[in-house]
């Protein structure tokens, strides 16, 4: 697919541009706007030294720096009124605890001010959208000035950063798949992410739902720390009742679901791996 086909196929074939905002008496103000052209509808509020950066501009980056490690790109699109575009760039899919996981690089940028433009690696499982929030947070990433325009050295330094990340946390979850977990912790983890005793009735559905995730991953993956990971992220994609698809991105990018996932994350790896990786808990036995 080349750069135009992506363009329309993403619907994003469209630029934006800043404008000086008026007080409502015509009186100048320091703020400005980002205007989509094609509807003229204002995506966001900036200040005076943010630059605007176009959808084919990010695209024209990614493209050749995607060309020099022979990946192509694929899919694209936007959410809400176009306030964050994304790119998505297919990598070698990988098997995980039997399971095959398609993976992506990710780029992202905003037209509100709300993020700057970042590159980051994701997976997406057969089964569920997994790790989307992870390539986020681990991008790295150049802000909207006047300096983020013909940038490529960094954008394709980025790039390979990503994928040297993505291929450590593809590894990681895999030694995660080695790893088994009692179902004993099960209550214990869940507490320890969303909090609460189970009492309150949005708190008790939550455990059940997220119950139902862990039961529904050690069916498939068995009673694997990757398992548990993976329950987390079925809980947070399909159990968290998102109003909307983009409200489910933004979750998943930089809110609520994100901070779930993450914590999560931490919890196995921090607290269960060295716990039930029999030559840590070895070491860990020896050293008392």
């Amino acid at each position: 697919m080349n750069k135009q086909q992506l363009l329309e196929t993403s619907r994003t074939n469209w630029t934006v541009d800043k404008r000086e905002l008026v007080g409502p008496n015509g009186e100048p103000t320091p703020a400005f706007g980002i205007f989509r052209g094609d509807t003229n509808k204002c995506l966001g509020i900036v200040g005076s030294k943010y630059v605007p950066t176009q959808n084919e501009e990010i695209l024209d980056m990614l493209l050749e720096a995607a060309a020099r490690v022979n990946i192509s790109g694929e899919r694209g699109g936007f959410l809400g009124d176009g306030q964050k575009v994304y790119y998505q760039f297919p990598l070698t899919d990988v098997t995980i605890g039997g399971s095959d996981n398609k993976r992506f690089l990710t780029a992202l940028t905003s037209h509100d001010g709300s993020a700057p433009i970042g590159f980051g690696a994701t997976n997406v499982t057969v089964v569920c959208a997994n790790t989307f929030y992870m390539a986020l947070r681990e991008s790295q990433r150049v802000r909207h000035t006047k300096n983020s325009h013909g940038r490529l050295a960094i954008i394709i330094s980025q790039l390979q950063n990503s994928l040297t990340q993505e291929e450590q946390f593809v590894e990681k979850l895999i030694e995660l798949s080695k790893i088994n977990i009692p179902e004993v912790v099960t209550d214990e983890f869940i507490v320890g992410i969303i909090g609460g005793d189970g009492e309150a009735g949005r708190t008790k559905n939550r455990i059940l739902d997220f119950k139902q995730a862990i039961a529904t991953e050690y069916n498939t993956h068995g009673n694997t720390a990757y398992a548990l990971f993976n329950a987390t992220t079925r809980f947070t994609n399909y159990m968290m009742g998102h109003k909307s698809i983009e409200h489910k991105r933004e979750s998943l990018i930089h809110g609520t679901a994100y901070n779930i996932n993450n914590r999560g994350l931490e919890l196995i790896s921090e607290t269960y791996t060295p716990l039930y990786t029999p030559e840590l808990s070895e070491l860990s036995e020896l050293s008392l």
